[in-house]
């Protein structure tokens, strides 16, 4: 499949399952982004590819994001049970949305996983790198966090392995 056709495909996943989100939370989302930073739109890792992949979040213009972090938190597989709920990445976001809310957030190649794997943004204490969010591997995020998730989309593979939060 030509790489162009791939970024396409993935970009259109990932808006599909951000406007599938919507529907199931009856418009919620759209009143949640209101008063809150939401994950608009994102491009994880692209298989053969060496391109950014992208977060585009969605605010009221001219919102500033200092005090939200991007968490990029890993599910377990078959192979690697003990990743359920770690986090693997840790991006503080910077920068004020434009007058169409929108701020895009470029980031380096396999920083999102292509796996079983939730975004999430949250305000407060963000965790560090490593750190396991999901304690004895249920599926639920543990009670007591330093931060709060004001946005989150989960993906999965097509074997269903691990879990998401979002």
């Amino acid at each position: 499949m030509p790489q162009a056709l791939r970024r396409s495909l993935s970009v259109a996943t990932a808006t599909a399952l951000a406007a599938s989100a919507l529907v199931a939370l009856g418009g919620a989302g759209v009143a949640n982004a209101a008063a809150y930073p939401t994950i608009n739109e994102f491009s994880n890792d692209i298989v053969d590819s060496n391109d950014p992949e992208h977060v585009e979040v969605h605010a009221p213009s001219g919102t500033d994001l200092a005090g939200t972090t991007l968490l990029v938190v890993r599910s377990g597989t078959e192979n690697s049970p003990a990743l359920q709920g770690q986090v693997y990445r840790s991006t503080p976001l910077s920068g004020t949305t434009d007058e169409n809310g929108l701020l895009l957030v470029t980031l380096p190649v396999n920083h999102i996983l292509n796996s079983t794997v939730t975004l999430m943004l949250v305000q407060g204490a963000a965790p560090s790198v490593g750190t396991d969010l999901d304690t004895n591997d249920d599926g639920t995020l543990d009670e007591g966090l330093a931060f709060t998730i004001v946005d989150s989309v989960g993906t999965t593979t097509p074997n269903g392995a691990g879990f998401a939060y979002g």
